[in-house]
C-alpha cells in the first residue's frame, strides 16, 4: 500500500468520525424538540378532552331545562283546564240560580234574598268571565314560552355544533408539523 493509499484512508476515517459525531450532535439537538412536541401533543389532547366534557355538560344541563320546563308547561296547561272547568260550572250555577229565582219570586222574602244572591253570582260571573281572560292570556304565555324554549335548544345545538368544530381544530393543531 501506498503512502497515498494510507492517506486517503485516513482521510476517509477522520470524515467518518466526524459523520458520526455530527450525528450524535443532531440526535442531542433533537431530544428537546421531541420532548416539546410530546408535550404539546399532551396538552392538546387534554384541552380536547376538557372541551369535550364541557361540552356534554353543557348538553346535559340544556337537556335537563328543557325536561324541566316542559314539566312546568304541562302542569300549567292542568292548571288552566282546571280554571275553565271552574268556568263552565259557574255558568251552569248561573243558570240554576236563574232558575230558583222565577221559582220563588212570588214570595218577597226569598225573593229579596234571591235578588242578593243574583248580584253575588253576577260578580262572580264577572270574576269568571276575567279568569277566563286571563286563562287566555296564560295559554298565550305558554305558547310564546315554547317557542322561546325551542329557540334556545336551537341555540344550543349550534353551541354544541361550534363546540365539535372546535375539537376538530384542536386535533388538527395537534398533528406533528412536517
Amino acid at each position: 500500500m501506498s503512502d497515498a493509499d494510507i492517506a486517503e484512508r485516513d482521510r476517509i476515517e477522520r470524515l467518518e468520525a466526524l459523520l458520526e459525531q455530527l450525528q450524535q450532535d443532531a440526535d442531542v439537538t433533537a431530544r428537546p424538540s421531541r420532548r416539546n412536541t410530546r408535550r404539546v401533543r399532551w396538552l392538546i389532547r387534554v384541552l380536547g378532552l376538557l372541551m369535550a366534557a364541557l361540552a356534554l355538560s353543557n348538553l346535559y344541563f340544556v337537556n335537563t331545562l328543557t325536561q324541566d320546563v316542559r314539566q312546568v308547561i304541562a302542569q300549567m296547561e292542568i292548571m288552566t283546564s282546571y280554571f275553565v272547568r271552574v268556568s263552565e260550572r259557574m255558568h251552569s250555577m248561573r243558570g240554576a240560580v236563574a232558575a230558583m229565582e222565577a221559582d220563588v219570586r212570588l214570595m218577597p222574602v226569598v225573593d229579596a234574598q234571591v235578588t242578593a244572591i243574583g248580584e253575588n253570582v253576577g260578580a262572580m260571573g264577572n270574576s269568571v268571565d276575567d279568569m277566563e281572560r286571563s286563562t287566555a292570556g296564560l295559554n298565550q304565555r305558554v305558547a310564546s314560552m315554547r317557542g322561546a324554549m325551542d329557540d334556545m335548544a336551537r341555540r344550543f345545538r349550534g353551541l354544541n355544533a361550534r363546540v365539535g368544530a372546535m375539537g376538530v381544530d384542536v386535533r388538527e393543531m395537534a398533528k406533528p408539523v412536517p
